[in-house]
């Protein structure tokens, strides 16, 4: 995933496939997001379940530009995801495709 978003760190890449997958468990009940969280390799999982407030309802799916959008607003002194991150993140992963 790095490598598809040109980043250059294990940090930076961190940072946005978290920001990514906190975006898109927003959208999803908390049986949805565990469905989908079993599926993905152990250290996804653990990233995406990390600090998950399951009580808050989840909310709608945008297009694209706005997930990305939001994405970059996860800690932002910290973020440098790419306008490819969404992408980046489901091909980095391959139980998604």
């Amino acid at each position: 995933m790095k490598e598809r978003m040109s980043l250059e760190s294990d940090n930076m890449a961190y940072t946005a496939v978290d920001a990514v997958l906190q975006v898109f468990r927003r959208r999803l009940t908390a049986q949805q997001g565990l469905a989908f969280a079993s599926v993905l390799p152990a250290v996804l999982r653990a990233i995406f379940v990390k600090d998950w407030d399951v009580s808050k309802p989840p909310v709608p799916f945008e297009e694209r530009q706005a997930l990305t959008n939001e994405a970059k607003q996860v800690r932002v002194k910290h973020n440098l995801t790419p306008d490819n991150a969404i992408e980046a993140t489901a091909l980095g992963n391959p139980t998604v495709h």
